[in-house]
């Protein structure tokens, strides 16, 4: 098997693996999709929180990537999903530009467009492109905005997604969870999930056999008891440190052409090259 090949590092490149919270995660925004297209005078959200590197990223953009695959020929320029990362600074403005770039729908700078003829204009395009939900990754941006008082932002983004009868995902660390959570209307509107790192148990090591899975055959065993322990102790459980680590240390024993001598702990050794490469610290 060459392991060097560049059909190895390809599939290395677009390792995922199958988080044990996956499905719970897609069935609850699949959830909201078809509640929103059932009850237009009730549009419903949520909110996804977790520490960095918790995974938070990495199952959204497989959900947007799957659901591509899912709609694939469907109505010319239809967009159902529409995923995009919060401006810094966030304000009102800068999000209805991105929303409209994220369209290919640029504005011009020079523009003279008020932000309610912005505003109306980004409604009517979502429309027009038939999108039912707007992914916002580093949503606790919003806290960080130029429009005022939180209540008044959130006010708008509720205004949003009822207006353009949209399904609002806010993505992002702990902060948002007290944008909705001291508000019972907002409560209601934008319930909370919350995605955690992983302990070392089952669900870790399925998690790595899953890996396993993509890019087999190989000569040591990502869910080898030890190696598990080795690869939580390294990653201390999230994904964001974890898969890195596993990718750098296998394409440098690809290109090195060392799978055919690889042992237990020879790959050890390579991963914690791939730790202090990626300075990664604990």
């Amino acid at each position: 098997m060459a392991f060097e090949s560049s059909e190895f590092l390809n599939r290395l490149a677009t390792l995922e693996g199958i988080h044990p919270q996956q499905k719970r995660l897609f069935d609850r925004i699949d959830a909201l999709r078809w509640n929103n297209s059932i009850n237009q005078n009730w549009t419903q959200n949520m909110v996804l929180v977790g520490e960095s590197g918790v995974g938070k990223t990495h199952l959204i953009r497989k959900y947007v990537s799957d659901s591509k695959l899912d709609h694939a020929g469907t109505k010319e320029g239809s967009v159902p999903i529409l995923y995009l990362h919060s401006p810094l600074p966030f304000s009102l403005q800068a999000l209805y530009l991105s929303i409209n770039e994220s369209l290919h729908n640029t504005v011009p700078k020079t523009s003279r467009l008020s932000f309610l003829d912005l505003q109306r204009e980004t409604i009517s395009l979502l429309a027009a492109r038939d999108v039912a939900m707007i992914i916002l990754d580093d949503a606790h941006n919003i806290g960080m905005s130029r429009n005022g008082p939180m209540f008044k932002v959130m006010d708008s983004m509720k205004h949003l997604s009822e207006t353009a009868n949209v399904a609002l995902v806010l993505v992002g660390l702990e902060e948002i969870r007290g944008m909705v959570e001291g508000n019972c209307q907002y409560a209601r509107r934008f319930p909370v999930l919350e995605l955690h790192r992983f302990e070392l148990d089952e669900d870790f090591v399925e998690f790595l056999h899953s890996l396993e899975e993509q890019i087999s055959p190989l000569p040591v065993n990502l869910s080898n008891k030890k190696l598990a322990g080795v690869l939580y102790s390294l990653s201390e459980g999230l994904i964001g440190t974890l898969m890195p680590l596993i990718q750098l240390a296998l394409r440098k024993m690809s290109l090195e052409n060392s799978f055919e001598r690889l042992t237990l702990d020879h790959f050890v050794h390579t991963l914690l090259d791939a730790k202090e490469a990626l300075c990664i610290r604990q």
